[in-house]
């Protein structure tokens, strides 16, 4: 089986906590206290055939105003970026957030949730903006801690990516 470490980042409020909370079958209808640090969980993903365990860090919302402690992105293999889609998104900040990720760990496989989806979806939201920043809509996910749409699915997604084949490095002459 293989093993491999991913972050759940996102500004705080996003609900990224909550997500990971239903993602490991926890109710997530209550109260959430907001992250301090970071917290770890391990679930195994079951996709295509083939078994992810996942080693999740969930970090605090409150890291992405400041870099990232590189101790907490070391050797993630890829990450999930949990965006508000309930009210107005900053695709701005969404791509300061993918590149202060990027910046500690390279690039890597990642999946973008589009979290709160039973609050509604605000309409200035680009949905095209939104799948451009996640590398097309098969890797953007509409989201709900609340009444679990798309929690699994956005997990088996990173999963899906992670057991994809890197590309070629190509060497300039």
């Amino acid at each position: 089986m293989m093993i491999r470490k991913i972050c759940v980042v996102g500004d705080p409020g996003v609900g990224k906590t909550r997500l990971v909370e239903a993602w490991r079958g926890n109710d997530a209808t209550g109260a959430a206290s907001p992250a301090v640090g970071v917290s770890v969980h391990r679930k195994v993903v079951r996709t295509r055939g083939s078994e992810v365990s996942l080693v999740v860090l969930d970090l605090s919302g409150r890291l992405t105003r400041a870099a990232y402690p590189p101790d907490f992105l070391r050797g993630c293999a890829g990450y999930v970026l949990v965006l508000d889609t309930s009210g107005p998104v900053s695709l701005e900040q969404a791509q300061w957030l993918r590149a202060r990720v990027e910046a500690g760990i390279g690039p890597a496989p990642s999946v973008v949730a589009a979290n709160k989806a039973d609050l509604g979806f605000d309409p200035g939201v680009g949905w095209a903006d939104l799948a451009a920043l996640a590398g097309g809509e098969e890797w953007l996910l509409r989201t709900s801690a609340v009444t679990g749409e798309g929690v699994d699915a956005l997990f088996e997604r990173l999963a899906q990516r992670l057991l994809q084949p890197a590309p070629p490095l190509v060497r300039r002459a």
